[in-house]
């Protein structure tokens, strides 16, 4: 009789174990395909910064004229032009010994340029030496939009940098993405700027702003974690460097003891459609499968194994209450 007893629970000893095994590593046959690290995946891909230092500082910027402007034109020996004068609504202004020519949309070296032919045509001066400066313009604004706090219109007349016009705003969101784009007028592709969180890099992409830029601020990608991670949050996204599902769990603290690794999944959005990627994670860490590469507004979920939770919760006393309940099992 207590040979059988003694069978009976040593029996139910080994089938609570082998349950206890198969819970905590349920097999999934879905597993995802997609393209590893370095792979020619058309997510995530290094963005091209601009490098040209003729582009990012020339060495002379000039101000395009409008009306309002309120210029101080210089003429060599020549006190009656060597005034100040305000271009009117139409573009024009009226300048003695020349008379009523249209500045609005000129450079001030064209300015000059055609101040120089007037005096010269109008037998003034055979060599006449001519300065245009600006002194006032409501015109001369850089436009500030995206991410950033107070989205509008900066002041440039003068020496104004990148930081600075952004500063002029109230600064980044925490949802910024550092990599900055600016349309300027007059170049046939935007400039685009790195940040970055490197003082050094800030300071390389800090250039000047001039008159009729368009700074873009756009928001940073991001991906989400939700289920038995450490941390469910949501992570942005490096525009010049791709992260991968391995990248994101040590991002957000590990893999927990009561995760169901092979239940992973990753709902991803592609135009209005959802879809679910089954992730075996098992073989990601063991390099058997590739370690995915995330997209902007992915959501990794990893589901909580429930026996596992439940061991982690009890602790070892409830290994040892399983056990000490099947001892005296009849």
């Amino acid at each position: 009789m207590k040979l059988m007893q003694t069978i009976r629970r040593t029996a139910l000893r080994a089938s609570l174990l082998s349950a206890a095994c198969c819970m905590a590593a349920l097999p999934m046959q879905a597993q995802y395909s997609g393209p590893a690290v370095g792979s020619n995946a058309s997510e995530n891909l290094p963005t091209v910064l601009t490098s040209d230092p003729s582009v990012l500082r020339p060495a002379k910027h000039d101000f395009t004229l409008s009306a309002g402007d309120l210029i101080a034109l210089h003429v060599y020996s020549v006190t009656e032009l060597s005034q100040t004068y305000r271009i009117l609504p139409d573009g024009t202004v009226s300048l003695p010994l020349i008379g009523t020519i249209n500045l609005a949309g000129l450079t001030t070296t064209q300015a000059e340029t055609l101040i120089k032919n007037k005096l010269v045509d109008n037998g003034m001066l055979l060599h006449p030496l001519v300065s245009v400066s600006v002194m006032e313009s409501p015109n001369q604004v850089a436009a500030v939009i995206g991410e950033v706090h107070i989205p509008g219109l900066v002041p440039v007349l003068g020496h104004r940098t990148l930081i600075e016009a952004l500063a002029a705003t109230g600064g980044l969101n925490a949802t910024s993405s550092h990599v900055i784009t600016i349309t300027r007028p007059g170049l046939p592709a935007p400039i685009t700027l790195d940040l970055g969180n490197d003082p050094a890099k800030s300071a390389y992409a800090d250039i000047p702003i001039f008159g009729g830029d368009h700074i873009i601020v756009p928001r940073a990608g991001v991906v989400y974690t939700f289920g038995a991670f450490k941390s469910q949050t949501a992570f942005p996204l490096n525009n010049t460097t791709p992260l991968t599902l391995l990248q994101l769990c040590s991002l957000a603290g590990g893999i927990p003891f009561e995760a169901s690794r092979n239940g992973t999944y990753i709902v991803r959005t592609v135009g209005t459609d959802r879809k679910e990627i089954t992730v075996n994670m098992n073989r990601v860490i063991s390099g058997k499968d590739p370690d995915p590469v995330l997209q902007p507004d992915d959501i990794v979920v990893i589901p909580t194994n429930e026996f596992k939770a439940a061991l982690r919760a009890g602790g070892i006393s409830t290994i040892l209450t399983v056990l000490y309940a099947a001892q005296y099992a009849p």
